[in-house]
């Protein structure tokens, strides 16, 4: 008897369960006008229906918040479609379905924060061109226990990443002004992402595998706690992230292309030893972008055109060697590292072309930097070494501020347009055996630099061409000068 009074008082449960579970149909002619209005009305549980067409809202509805565990399904044909710089949802509910929808985005189709999202069936399409960088398929950030399934990605891609940016996240490897990079691998692994395709291509997703191969049809992957990792041969073009490899050791990249990416061509997160060589990106937002890695070796890669050309952060005991890097915003850049060396590398025409921003103990050997718009080295908070480099026909030379120790020898800075070398705050610094070339001041030195030595260089001009607002001068007699 009791168990017939606690089946039927389950049954009861359920059949009031479904009952509660609504139903509203989303644009002309249905219950509600505009998805937005819907989920003002709905309840966890409901079911919003789009009807056949396109969906665009008034451009202050964006994003779009979902933030109750709903469905949205969409009819035939149904079009949710975005506006400039926006995402079209943002869902912050746990276990909320999208299923057979387009996203035809302007930024993001969907930026996901909570677990449990399940996406079937639905399409991802970059809207314009002219919104590519920084554009999203789909993110799913700081979310556990996700399924992405069957779902169709072109000029776009998805990205996992860790949660959205907080007080803690100065301590760690950050997605910049976006979100945390990702310290839990389950971040990565905790979900279910099968059957999906970029542009027309498959979309890998691999993990906890020993001896990794990313198949040479890919359209893009995510890789993540693998170890030993190959991709050879791949085109990942026209994603979002094209290759993303986290949390894995021993990783291979060769012969691989990433043009016209949102986010970042080739992105390796929490990575511990391996090689990228003769990887290509152009176009693209980073190009190449390395976060707390360890002990890389980037060698005869090409980026051009990017917003960033090769970027690290959080990097150490990393060679980037025999690179070129062409007309992009910093051609290579490094924060928070240690230990990092640039060598036998071409910058042309960025509009900086190394930087270095809270470096330790960088090496920068050896390399050609030209045609930058701002400053062909700059150095901030970086104590380095700037060793035998030929630093021509930038605006600044190089731009140097807040370090100390900082050591130049053996480069030849030539025809920099305003000048050769700017210097303010610098402590400890040895400028020896360089040469100054040019019709601007080789050298202005600005607030502060002391115990520098300034020794043995060639100056081909006067001493004319030193411009010092230091209230205790350095000494300048222990050089040549020919002019």
């Amino acid at each position: 008897m009791k168990k017939v009074l606690f089946l039927a008082a389950l049954l009861t449960l359920l059949f009031t369960g479904f009952a509660l579970a609504g139903e509203i149909t989303v644009g002309a002619g249905g219950d509600c006008a505009t998805l937005t209005e819907a989920l003002a009305r709905a309840s966890d549980g409901d079911t919003l229906r789009l009807l056949s067409g396109k969906h665009l809202e008034s451009e202050e509805n964006y994003p779009i918040v979902v933030e109750k565990s709903v469905a949205i399904v969409g009819g035939e044909g149904a079009v949710l479609a975005g506006v400039p710089f926006q995402s079209i949802l943002e869902i912050t509910a746990e276990n909320v379905r999208v299923e057979n929808v387009r996203f035809e985005l302007l930024r993001y189709g969907i930026k996901n924060l909570a677990d449990g999202l399940t996406v079937e069936n639905c399409d991802f399409a970059l809207a314009d061109e002219t919104y590519r960088v920084s554009s999203c398929g789909l993110w799913l950030a700081g979310a556990y226990n996700c399924t992405v399934r069957d779902c169709d990605f072109t000029g776009c891609g998805m990205c996992v990443a860790g949660p959205p940016l907080s007080e803690r996240s100065s301590a760690m490897p950050v997605l910049t002004g976006l979100f945390e990079v990702g310290e839990d691998p389950a971040l990565f692994t905790s979900h279910t992402i099968q059957g999906n395709t970029v542009n027309g291509r498959p979309y890998y997703f691999i993990i906890n595998q020993d001896g990794a191969v990313v198949p040479a049809d890919a359209g893009g992957a995510l890789v993540a706690c693998c170890e030993g990792v190959l991709c050879e041969g791949l085109d990942v073009s026209e994603s979002s992230m094209g290759v993303q490899i986290v949390h894995s050791s021993g990783v291979i990249l060769r012969d691989c292309v990433a043009d016209r990416c949102g986010v970042f061509g080739i992105y390796l997160a929490y990575i511990d030893g391996g090689r990228l060589e003769n990887v290509s990106c152009r176009q693209s937002n980073h190009a190449i972008d390395l976060r707390d890695v360890q002990s890389l070796v980037v060698t005869g890669c090409e980026t051009v055109d990017s917003e960033q050309g090769i970027f690290l952060s959080w990097a150490f005991d990393t060679i980037v060697e025999k690179c070129t890097v062409t007309n992009c915003g910093f051609g290579y850049f490094a924060a928070a590292g240690e230990g990092n060396v640039l060598t036998d590398c071409v910058f042309t025409g960025n509009e900086t072309g190394v930087y270095l921003q809270n470096e330790a103990d960088a090496l920068v050997w050896d390399n050609d930097i030209t045609g930058s718009g701002a400053a062909g080295v700059r150095v901030l908070k970086s104590p380095c070494h700037l060793l035998d480099n030929r630093i021509h026909d930038n605006w600044v030379g190089v731009l140097a501020a807040e370090t100390a120790p900082m050591t130049m020898l053996g480069n030849a800075l030539e025809g920099n347009v305003s000048t050769a070398l700017y210097m303010r705050q610098i402590t400890r610094g040895v400028i020896a055996g360089n040469t100054f070339s040019g019709e601007t001041p080789f050298l202005e030195l600005d607030e502060a630099v002391s115990h520098t030595l300034v020794e043995n260089n060639v100056f081909e001009g006067t001493m004319a061409q030193v411009v010092s607002n230091l209230s205790a001068p350095l000494d300048l007699s222990h050089n040549q000068w020919a002019g």
